[in-house]
């Protein structure tokens, strides 16, 4: 999905993949400083086609039902595409705040490190999904979007 007002839908779909088989993939040992990089394997790749304009998009992630109809569960994968041209507005994402605040896994961010978090000994990554929660507020509307859904999406929805 490209997010944005879209006559008050909030989004627009892009493309369909699916479905995929999915697996469990471990949760990763903390390396060097702390650090939580998952390494997982792809289940698929997206390539973006020229044709889509810059945005903020969302890949949304859900299993398959069990036979009883439960066990039927969505995430999101946050994405941004951009476009070098000349633009009157820029709309600048928080994305680096995103990594920093989000505490997956075991609720683990860089302002949660034993030392603090100011230093060249608190590291975090992109290789790791967003936790189900943003920061401490523990909204639900992050899930797997870091903090896109929660703080930045109504002020892009209301450009």
């Amino acid at each position: 999905f490209r997010t944005g007002y879209y006559d008050g839908r909030g989004a627009r779909l892009m493309k369909t993949l699916g479905p995929f088989q999915g697996k469990p993939q471990p949760v990763p040992q903390p390396g060097h400083k702390n650090l939580h990089e998952c390494h997982w394997d792809a289940a698929v790749t997206l390539t973006i086609p020229d044709d889509w304009p810059s945005g903020v998009y969302l890949g949304r992630l859900s299993t398959l039902k069990d036979k009883t109809g439960y066990g039927y569960w969505q995430s999101y994968v946050v994405f941004i595409v951009k476009d070098d041209r000349p633009a009157d507005i820029l709309f600048q994402c928080s994305d680096n705040t995103w990594q920093a605040y989000n505490n997956w896994p075991s609720n683990y961010s860089v302002y949660t490190h034993p030392k603090g978090n100011q230093g060249p000994w608190a590291d975090v990554s992109f290789d790791r999904p967003y936790a189900k929660y943003a920061q401490i507020y523990e909204n639900p509307q992050s899930v797997g979007s870091g903090e896109w859904l929660c703080f930045e999406f109504p002020f892009a929805y209301w450009l």
